[in-house]
């Protein structure tokens, strides 16, 4: 197998390891987390075969990585909606045009070994169970692109700040959620390959917070940070975020990791030999992402604490709403989403 054929054969291998993962989620909001991964390598593989699938989850995979965005396109939160069980199944149906039959069937133990996958399902089963009851379950004010249940308040808002935010808490709440599986998953050398295709999810969303923080002036179609809209708008203290931008560090790390995003996770860079991929990622330690996404974060934090317009978005990413004994939440009325399948 030569080597476009391998790389065209790895971005399927995990697509279809996460639908596996999404039969296994307990909601619709995890199926989306996980379904996003398979947006994010539909469009690596497009690359591949010089084909562009006519699909408008393009728009979603394009906006939630800091590309130029459509407000409209997301006016009342119709991401969700877009990301259904039919899209991702013609995504899938497009990429086995492009693969042989003998790699529709990928051999690797996740998903070709019982034993394997019985304690794979098992354990992600319980994982996923977790995350729900600690940051989707309940009535809470979330403000990320693909967490929409009915059950919660959003803000819906076309300004800079509040759709950098809804970036960033997106990019956020899939770092949190890809970190929740791998933390636990690499320490059983059977999980090798879910857990390569976690830290694939892991960098990229660590990059892409940094990208919604600082504009990436290399690339034509990026759109401001909240850096250059707090400057644009005199709204703030940038003080923290000028900080960061000359942390030597903070930028080493940024530029390593930039170079695998490109290389390999958005995008698929058709000069380097897969295998060389790989051994790079793999030799990446986990803690470097990690020390990336601590020291943006903070500067986030700090900035957005010094004015009450940016504070409220940074702070609602995600928050449960509280329920004292004189109020008792029944429901909150509003839109529901699509399923996620529709029988």
């Amino acid at each position: 197998m030569n080597d476009i054929e391998k790389k065209k054969a790895f971005l399927y291998q995990g697509a279809l390891l996460y639908n596996k993962l999404i039969s296994f989620a307990p909601n619709d909001t995890i199926k989306r987390y996980l379904a996003f991964r398979i947006i994010v390598d539909t469009m690596s593989f497009e690359e591949i075969v010089g084909n562009v699938f006519p699909s408008r989850v393009r728009q979603i995979r394009n906006t939630l990585l800091a590309h130029k965005q459509n407000p409209e396109f997301f006016a009342g939160f119709n991401a969700t909606d877009e990301i259904r069980g039919t899209t991702i199944f013609s995504l899938f149906e497009f990429m086995r045009i492009y693969l042989d039959t003998s790699q529709q069937t990928p051999s690797i133990p996740e998903l070709s070994n019982p034993s394997v996958f019985i304690r794979l399902e098992d354990l992600v089963k319980d994982l996923l169970e977790k995350y729900n009851r600690d940051h989707i379950d309940g009535f809470r004010v979330t403000n990320n692109f693909l967490c929409f249940t009915g059950s919660q308040i959003h803000e819906i808002s076309n300004n800079d700040i509040a759709g950098c935010f809804f970036r960033y808490n997106s990019s956020k709440a899939l770092f949190i959620f890809a970190q929740y599986l791998f933390d636990i998953l690499w320490l059983d050398s059977d999980f090798e390959i879910v857990t390569r295709h976690l830290k694939r999810d892991i960098i990229l969303h660590a990059i892409n917070m940094a990208d919604c923080i600082y504009k990436d002036t290399r690339n034509r179609y990026s759109i401001d940070g909240l850096y250059q809209i707090m400057q644009r708008e005199n709204i703030g203290n940038t003080e923290s975020l000028d900080i960061l931008a000359e942390d030597t560090e903070f930028n080493t790390l940024y530029q390593e990791l930039r170079g695998i995003r490109n290389k390999f996770i958005g995008h698929m860079d058709m000069g380097i030999p897969l295998t060389n991929l790989v051994e790079q990622l793999d030799a990446l330690p986990i803690e470097k992402v990690y020390m990336l996404i601590n020291k943006v974060d903070f500067a986030t934090h700090k900035a957005a604490s010094s004015d009450i317009a940016i504070w409220v978005r940074y702070s609602t990413s995600n928050s449960r709403l509280r329920e004292d004994r004189q109020l008792k939440i029944i429901d909150i009325p509003g839109l529901k989403p699509t399923p996620y399948c529709v029988d």
